[in-house]
């Protein structure tokens, strides 16, 4: 099964903070756009939410051999699991009711985790250096530490 490449784009000139930090991010792979190029989001958010459940089935420590990464806004979602010998991304309109796959295929889990790791790094960066703080956004930089330094230990 041939493995594609996944990316994660967040676009810092689209960031905004009001309540929330909000700006663009979508998931990219094999040309696929997910959910759409510039979706609109809460990328602090969402990047925690990824980076948790992307590590626990990366480090093992998941029982189940999948995880699902949500967007907050719209019924969007994509799910890694554990397939044979490889990992497999499934992106999903609605994960919670029809199940109906945009796109599937094959990935690579270390990858996928390391795109998501520098999307939040530039996110955590930008919103430094901004003046912005936020809980969220530093339960995101806490996470991104930890683990950028598990995937990452020549950095530390």
């Amino acid at each position: 099964m041939r493995k594609h490449s996944a990316s994660v784009f967040v676009s810092l000139a689209s960031l905004h903070k009001g309540g929330n930090i909000t700006g663009e991010i979508w998931l990219e792979v094999a040309g696929f756009a997910f959910p759409e190029r510039r979706w609109s989001d809460f990328p602090v958010i969402i990047l925690g939410w990824w980076l948790d459940a992307l590590f626990k089935l990366w480090s093992g420590k998941k029982k189940r051999i999948e995880c699902l990464c949500l967007f907050m806004d719209g019924p969007y979602g994509f799910e890694v699991s554990g397939e044979k010998d490889a990992y497999v991304l499934r992106c999903y309109r609605d994960p919670f009711d029809t199940r109906e796959c945009e796109w599937e295929g094959a990935i690579s889990l270390t990858n996928l985790l390391r795109q998501v790791l520098d999307a939040a790094s530039i996110i955590i960066k930008e919103c430094r250096r901004q003046g912005w703080a936020t809980k969220d956004l530093e339960a995101l930089e806490s996470r991104w530490v930890y683990m950028d330094g598990v995937l990452n230990p020549q950095s530390v």
